[in-house]
């Protein structure tokens, strides 16, 4: 893997380590650090089998993981089941895949039709948090996205 590559889970793990959403996913896996992890490498995954793309700042403590919906492009669904099954090998406790598929269900619903940007992961690393990172790759993002 790449060294920039390992920054960014590196950031990703961080900026995501509390975080409730994430924590539903991996919830009762005994090293929830490596659970997170290999969840935001199974994210810079799909950016490399979808049409996705990784933003981040110059020193990785800042990244996003953002894919462009609906826009025609295909995939190889055998590396997405191979992609899904490592993920819930490592990150996905058993005992919730259940609720982790429903809620992904519920979240599908709400998924335009027309090609869209879909922002799945945008973290800070927490020792430069409140710096206005974020903002910056939000607005890197809107401004890619309105050329789309």
């Amino acid at each position: 893997m790449k060294n920039h590559q390992k920054h960014i889970i590196s950031t990703l793990t961080e900026a995501f380590y509390e975080n409730a959403s994430v924590n539903f996913v991996v919830s009762g896996k005994r090293n929830k650090r490596k659970a997170i992890r290999n969840l935001m490498n199974y994210a810079l995954e799909l950016t490399e089998l979808f049409h996705g793309e990784v933003f981040s700042s110059s020193d990785a403590r800042s990244c996003a993981v953002v894919f462009y919906k609906n826009t025609g492009h295909s995939y190889s669904k055998l590396k997405l089941i191979f992609l899904e099954i490592q993920l819930l090998l490592t990150s996905i406790c058993l005992g919730h895949l259940f609720r982790v598929l429903n809620r992904e269900k519920l979240k599908a619903k709400f998924y335009s039709p027309k090609p869209h940007v879909y922002i799945m992961f945008l973290g800070v690393h927490p020792y430069v948090q409140g710096q206005g990172k974020g903002t910056e790759l939000l607005l890197q993002i809107i401004d890619k996205a309105n050329l789309l």
